[in-house]
């Protein structure tokens, strides 16, 4: 068992289940990978293709209106919070990074089980941006009560 996974209920007071990813890499420039998504005991949570895009400086997002914003929105965050089983508490997670370069890909989701579990939300994925040269250190701030 991983250390975040025996430690992670503990430190964001929910249940985090393991998951393992596999991201295929292509033999050749240009070709597509395979991420798959699946719990420990093999079923499957999220499935896509993801191949380098035709215009990889222009992001198709609803999100973000361009690659730049993107990136942007990146440089400005800090701080990030997520749900805790406590229901009147956040998770806050601080974020320091160094810069990357950014490229949007092409992406066809093939299978996405919180879609399949929430129909009624009507999830919307998003984009794939596929980032490089970058360096991530997420540290847990313990949690913080809604507002």
């Amino acid at each position: 068992r991983s250390l975040i996974s025996q430690l992670g209920p503990w430190i964001f007071s929910s249940t985090i289940p393991q998951i393992r990813a596999l991201l295929t890499l292509p033999t050749q420039t240009g070709e597509s990978r395979t991420l798959r998504v699946s719990f420990r005991d093999g079923r499957p949570l999220f499935q896509a293709e993801i191949k380098p895009s035709a215009n990889p400086g222009e992001l198709d997002s609803h999100v973000f209106d361009s690659l730049e914003a993107f990136a942007h929105f990146l440089r400005l965050g800090k701080s990030s919070y997520t749900g805790s089983i406590d229901e009147n508490m956040l998770a806050r997670v601080d974020l320091q990074k160094q810069d990357a370069t950014y490229e949007s890909c092409s992406t066809n989701i093939e299978y996405n089980l919180l879609a399949n579990l929430w129909p009624e939300a009507s999830l919307t994925f998003d984009s794939v941006v596929r980032a490089t040269g970058w360096q991530y250190i997420w540290t847990y701030q313990g949690l913080v009560e809604k507002e």
